[in-house]
Order: structure tokens, then sequence, then C-alpha cells
């Protein structure tokens, strides 16, 4: 069930990502630094995603970049509240009618990916894993504290 959703979520970031690429022109100012920022965030929204679903184990750099990230979703739900007031009442378990609520969404659903990653990173942070001939001695060492 859980794969079914990931896997899920997945289409509609390479879905909303292929569109956004495909169909929004160059834009000058702010709304071209917004569209950037948002397909840098959705495109490290897609890797969390595959690495989730794939089953693969992160390092301390990959949860690096999903904090900033999740500073950058931050910035970008702000940014598109303050475009698009009407927003404020949009609830993202809605299904969305409109382009930004579509990306609102979007955003909601990684920030909401994102703070389970990083539940994931205390645990790794708490227990961490020294591969080869390490491992052994460290594993020996961090038990005898």
């Amino acid at each position: 069930m859980v794969g079914t959703l990931l896997e899920t979520q997945h289409l509609a970031v390479v879905g909303f990502r292929s569109w956004l690429t495909s169909s929004m022109p160059e834009q000058p100012g702010d709304s071209g630094e917004f569209n950037d920022q948002l397909l840098h965030a959705l495109q490290v929204y897609e890797w969390e995603l595959e690495r989730q679903i794939d089953g693969n184990v992160a390092n301390q750099d990959w949860f690096q970049l999903l904090a900033l990230t999740s500073l950058t979703l931050a910035l970008l739900k702000d940014a598109l509240l303050e475009s698009n007031p009407e927003l404020v009442n949009y609830n993202p378990t809605d299904e969305p009618q409109t382009v930004e609520q579509m990306t609102m969404r979007l955003l909601c659903d990684a920030v909401v990916t994102f703070e389970a990653a990083q539940h994931e990173m205390s645990t790794y942070l708490m227990e961490p894993e020294f591969p080869g001939v390490l491992n052994g001695f460290m594993q020996t060492v961090l038990n005898a504290q």
C-alpha cells in the first residue's frame, strides 16, 4: 500500500515537472526565479521518492540536501500564498482544481515526505552504520559507551 502511494506521488511529481518544464516560457524576474526554485525542489522530491521506493538508505549528505530543500519549500509556499491569497482556504487533501492548487499540494506533500526523512535521519544519526572492516571495531566502541 505504501509503495503504491509512493509510486503515485512519484508519477504526479514527474508529470507536473514535465508539464512545468514544457509549458512555462522563460520568465524574467521573480516569476522565473520561483519556477527555477520550484523545479529544483520538485527534482529533489522526485529523487527522495525514488530512494524510498527503491528502499535505499540515505547518507548524511542526502539528509543535508533534504534539510536545505525543506527551507526552500517553506519559502516557495509563502511566495505562492502571497501571490495567490485564495490558497489560504485550500486544503492540500482536496483534489486540486487549478495549477496553483496543484503546486501547493505538491509542496505540502514534499514537506510531509521530507519530515518522514528527517525522522529517518535522526535514527541514522543515533545509530550510525560503519561499512567494511571498521564496522566491527566501531560498533564495539559505540556499544561500550
